[in-house]
């Protein structure tokens, strides 16, 4: 064998093996962009991808690194909202701290403080964060914005509906934040970018490489809320204001803690403090983002036939949000397929008395109950739909094939007393 058809041979052997020990953590990767990838972070780990086999992709993956701080249209729904809010604030800056660790964060923070004059940070997910100046806001005017019609669609297309729950948001300013980076050199965006791949395909580092957490950011002390201008206010409203804001800032506390229960293993834990968070500030992004995770996990679930899995999914949601009709309704059904009708009609009932106007709750519980034994619950419930739609044949006839499948089911039980009793007598 030449030397050549020997260094082909070994090339090939190598790339197959470093293909083997590669799969899993290109398999991650994968996931990793399809479950929580956004549209910048998505074009971000598909050039870092492709600057794997063509480097000249590689200043185009570093351009979408810098990207992830990013103005403009991406920005989350809340910074728009502040940059209308705060007199004077005319940038904000969205960060997707997904693939970012904390040496860069450091060094974005830094940035738009020097350039600005100051920074306030918000948090609008575990890995969104919003940058606006250090600038004074009014009380006085925020509580005006929000009975304005166009300044209230602003709030509301972020979830905010109440202005104590706007600064369930605020983090802090930058000296308040600075403390959490205090061991984590600044990095620039190259050494940022390739600390970020690098942590895809290893255990989590520490210290300056260590991705960005929520809770070292929300120190368990309240941030200082003195930039807030309340001349003009009410003493009454002022107290009332204060103390709401209070509720909401322990609950976003709350949550953080959850999910570090949550990533130690404790999961009992983490669903009180989630549900005792729900109950002081329902509306927190934080919680919604959680919300929305459950559905959707529990319904990959059901796709994939997973029933055990969905069912897990939707108690925990209903243990955060017991109130929450539609996790409810999608548990009833879940435990429907499972093949429990008798437990599924419990579920369904309950619907039915937090949304009684809603036809679909109605309809699962008569098609559970008539599947569970209770034909009468199950003629009950649509003599109620017949009512409300007398012209619907389909519910008369549904109706009719319960009673009578009712009756016949008697009659054969009768019919299996009589013969026991005949064989007793012989």
């Amino acid at each position: 064998m030449t030397g050549t058809r020997k260094i082909l041979i070994g090339a090939v052997a190598l790339y197959a093996i470093a293909g083997v020990v590669a799969t899993p953590h290109l398999r991650h990767a994968w996931w990793y962009l399809q479950e929580n990838a956004m549209r910048r972070h998505a074009t971000f780990l598909g050039l870092c991808a492709a600057s794997a086999a063509l480097p000249w992709c590689l200043p185009d993956a570093v351009r979408a690194y810098r990207n992830l701080a990013s103005r403009g249209d991406a920005r989350p729904a809340l910074a728009t909202a502040l940059v209308a809010a705060i007199p004077g604030q005319s940038d904000a800056v969205h960060v997707d701290a997904r693939m970012l660790t904390r040496g860069r964060f450091r060094a974005l923070l830094e940035d738009y403080a020097s350039a600005h004059g100051g920074c306030r940070v918000w948090s609008t997910g575990l890995y969104d964060y919003v940058f606006t100046a250090g600038n004074t806001l009014s009380l006085e005017k925020l509580l005006e914005s929000f009975e304005e019609p166009a300044s209230f669609d602003r709030f509301a297309a972020a979830r905010i509906y109440a202005p104590p729950e706007l600064l369930s948001c605020y983090v802090g300013d930058v000296h308040e934040v600075a403390p959490a980076f205090a061991d984590a050199p600044r990095q620039g965006a190259l050494a940022g970018w390739w600390k970020g791949l690098r942590a895809l395909f290893r255990p989590t580092p520490e210290g300056a490489d260590a991705p960005v957490r929520a809770l070292d950011l929300t120190p368990l002390r309240y941030p200082d809320f003195s930039w807030i201008d309340v001349r003009g206010v009410d003493d009454g409203v002022l107290a009332v204001f204060s103390n709401a804001v209070e509720v909401v800032q322990g609950a976003r506390r709350d949550v953080l803690l959850g999910y570090d229960d949550a990533a130690a293993g404790v999961r009992t834990n983490a669903l009180v403090r989630w549900a005792r968070a729900a109950k002081a500030s329902p509306h927190d992004p934080l919680l919604l983002a959680l919300a929305g995770a459950l559905d959707r996990e529990g319904r990959l679930y059901v796709k994939i036939g997973n029933l055990g899995g969905a069912l897990r999914c939707y108690e925990n949601r209903m243990e955060i949000f017991p109130g929450d009709v539609a996790a409810l309704h999608n548990f009833g059904v879940c435990l429907k397929n499972a093949g429990h009708p008798e437990i599924a009609v419990k579920v369904f009932t309950k619907c039915v008395a937090l949304d009684p106007l809603l036809d679909a709750h109605r309809l699962e519980m008569i098609e559970c109950a008539a599947a569970g034994g209770f034909e009468d619950v199950a003629v009950r419930q649509l003599d109620v739909l017949i009512k409300r739609h007398p012209e619907d044949a389909e519910l008369k006839k549904r109706k009719a094939k319960i009673i009578l499948h009712k009756h016949l089911e008697e009659q054969r039980k009768q019919e299996a007393r009589g013969k026991a009793r005949a064989g007793k007598e012989k």
